[in-house]
């Protein structure tokens, strides 16, 4: 008898040891990758920092801002060709836009929340730099673009045109937010530069913001200032210590989302990727 259970288990352990490993495609390796690196992690950007403007019915915001609530999982489309790979990525956020403001008529601070969806774009290349014995079957980040952020439910009721952004003593000027960087190639500041952007739009609005968005939960937002109509400016010197990559962002929202106290939720977001050392 136990020569006959030994047997069995011989067999088993014969058996699992001829089961066909996993084979892992050049799709997953460029998933594994974008899963693992932050540049496609980010957001539209959270937080409750000062923001001033005026509302319908004369109430005055004191403070803004969203909370990511959920975060679905995003599409992701894979074209390969040869040792060449393009991506375009999808994400979405869903939340909560808080709102505190001051209403004059009633001496009081009143709090507003509206609900907010946001889809993402970024587009990416990647290149087989090694064999595909080596991680991620050879594959590497190789180009990647900004981010375009949207409001999923309504579409906004303006257009950001371009935009200008200042990196120390270099001025960008950005027509497409999906345009390509090389990661080799990406554009890098050093501590104390001055950073801004100044963004056409294709008519006036009340609540353009300057995003600064960094490792460590790096986040600074300020509103731009109006130069002419459609025309806005912010700069500002980045005196923070945390180097990698990080992101300049323009972010408009629409007059009746600020400027009502029911008025739905749309925006527009571009985000410019840039590295400090």
């Amino acid at each position: 008898m136990r020569k006959i259970i030994a047997g069995i288990i011989m067999g088993i352990v014969i058996l699992a040891g001829c089961k066909k490993e996993e084979k892992i495609t050049d799709e997953d390796a460029i998933i594994e990758i974008i899963k693992s690196n932050p540049l496609f992690k980010q957001t539209v950007p959270t937080g409750n920092d000062s923001a001033y403007a005026l509302l319908k019915e004369i109430i005055n915001p004191l403070f803004w801002g969203r909370e990511i609530k959920n975060i679905p999982s995003p599409k992701v489309e894979i074209y390969i060709l040869g040792d060449s790979a393009f991506v375009n990525y999808t994400g979405y956020d869903e939340g909560i836009l808080h709102l505190w403001a001051w209403v004059p008529d009633s001496n009081k601070v009143k709090y507003y929340q509206k609900n907010f969806s946001d889809v993402s774009y970024i587009k990416a290349t990647f290149k087989r730099k090694g064999s595909i014995s080596d991680p991620h079957r050879g594959w590497e980040l190789w180009s990647i673009t900004g981010i375009h952020a949207l409001s999923k439910d309504a579409n906004p009721d303006f257009k950001i045109d371009s935009m200008e952004v200042k990196l120390a003593n270099k001025i960008i000027k950005v027509k497409d937010p999906l345009t390509f960087q090389k990661i080799s190639e990406i554009d890098t500041v050093l501590k104390n530069d001055e950073v801004g952007i100044k963004v056409y739009v294709n008519k006036d609005v009340n609540y353009p913001y300057l995003h600064l968005l960094g490792p460590q939960d790096k986040h600074f937002r300020l509103p731009m200032d109006e130069i002419s109509t459609g025309i806005y400016e912010k700069n500002i010197v980045d005196s923070s210590d945390v180097s990698g990559y990080h992101w300049i962002v323009v972010d408009i929202l629409g007059n009746e989302t600020l400027g009502t106290s029911e008025g739905i939720y749309k925006s527009e977001i571009w985000f410019y990727l840039y590295y400090k050392k």
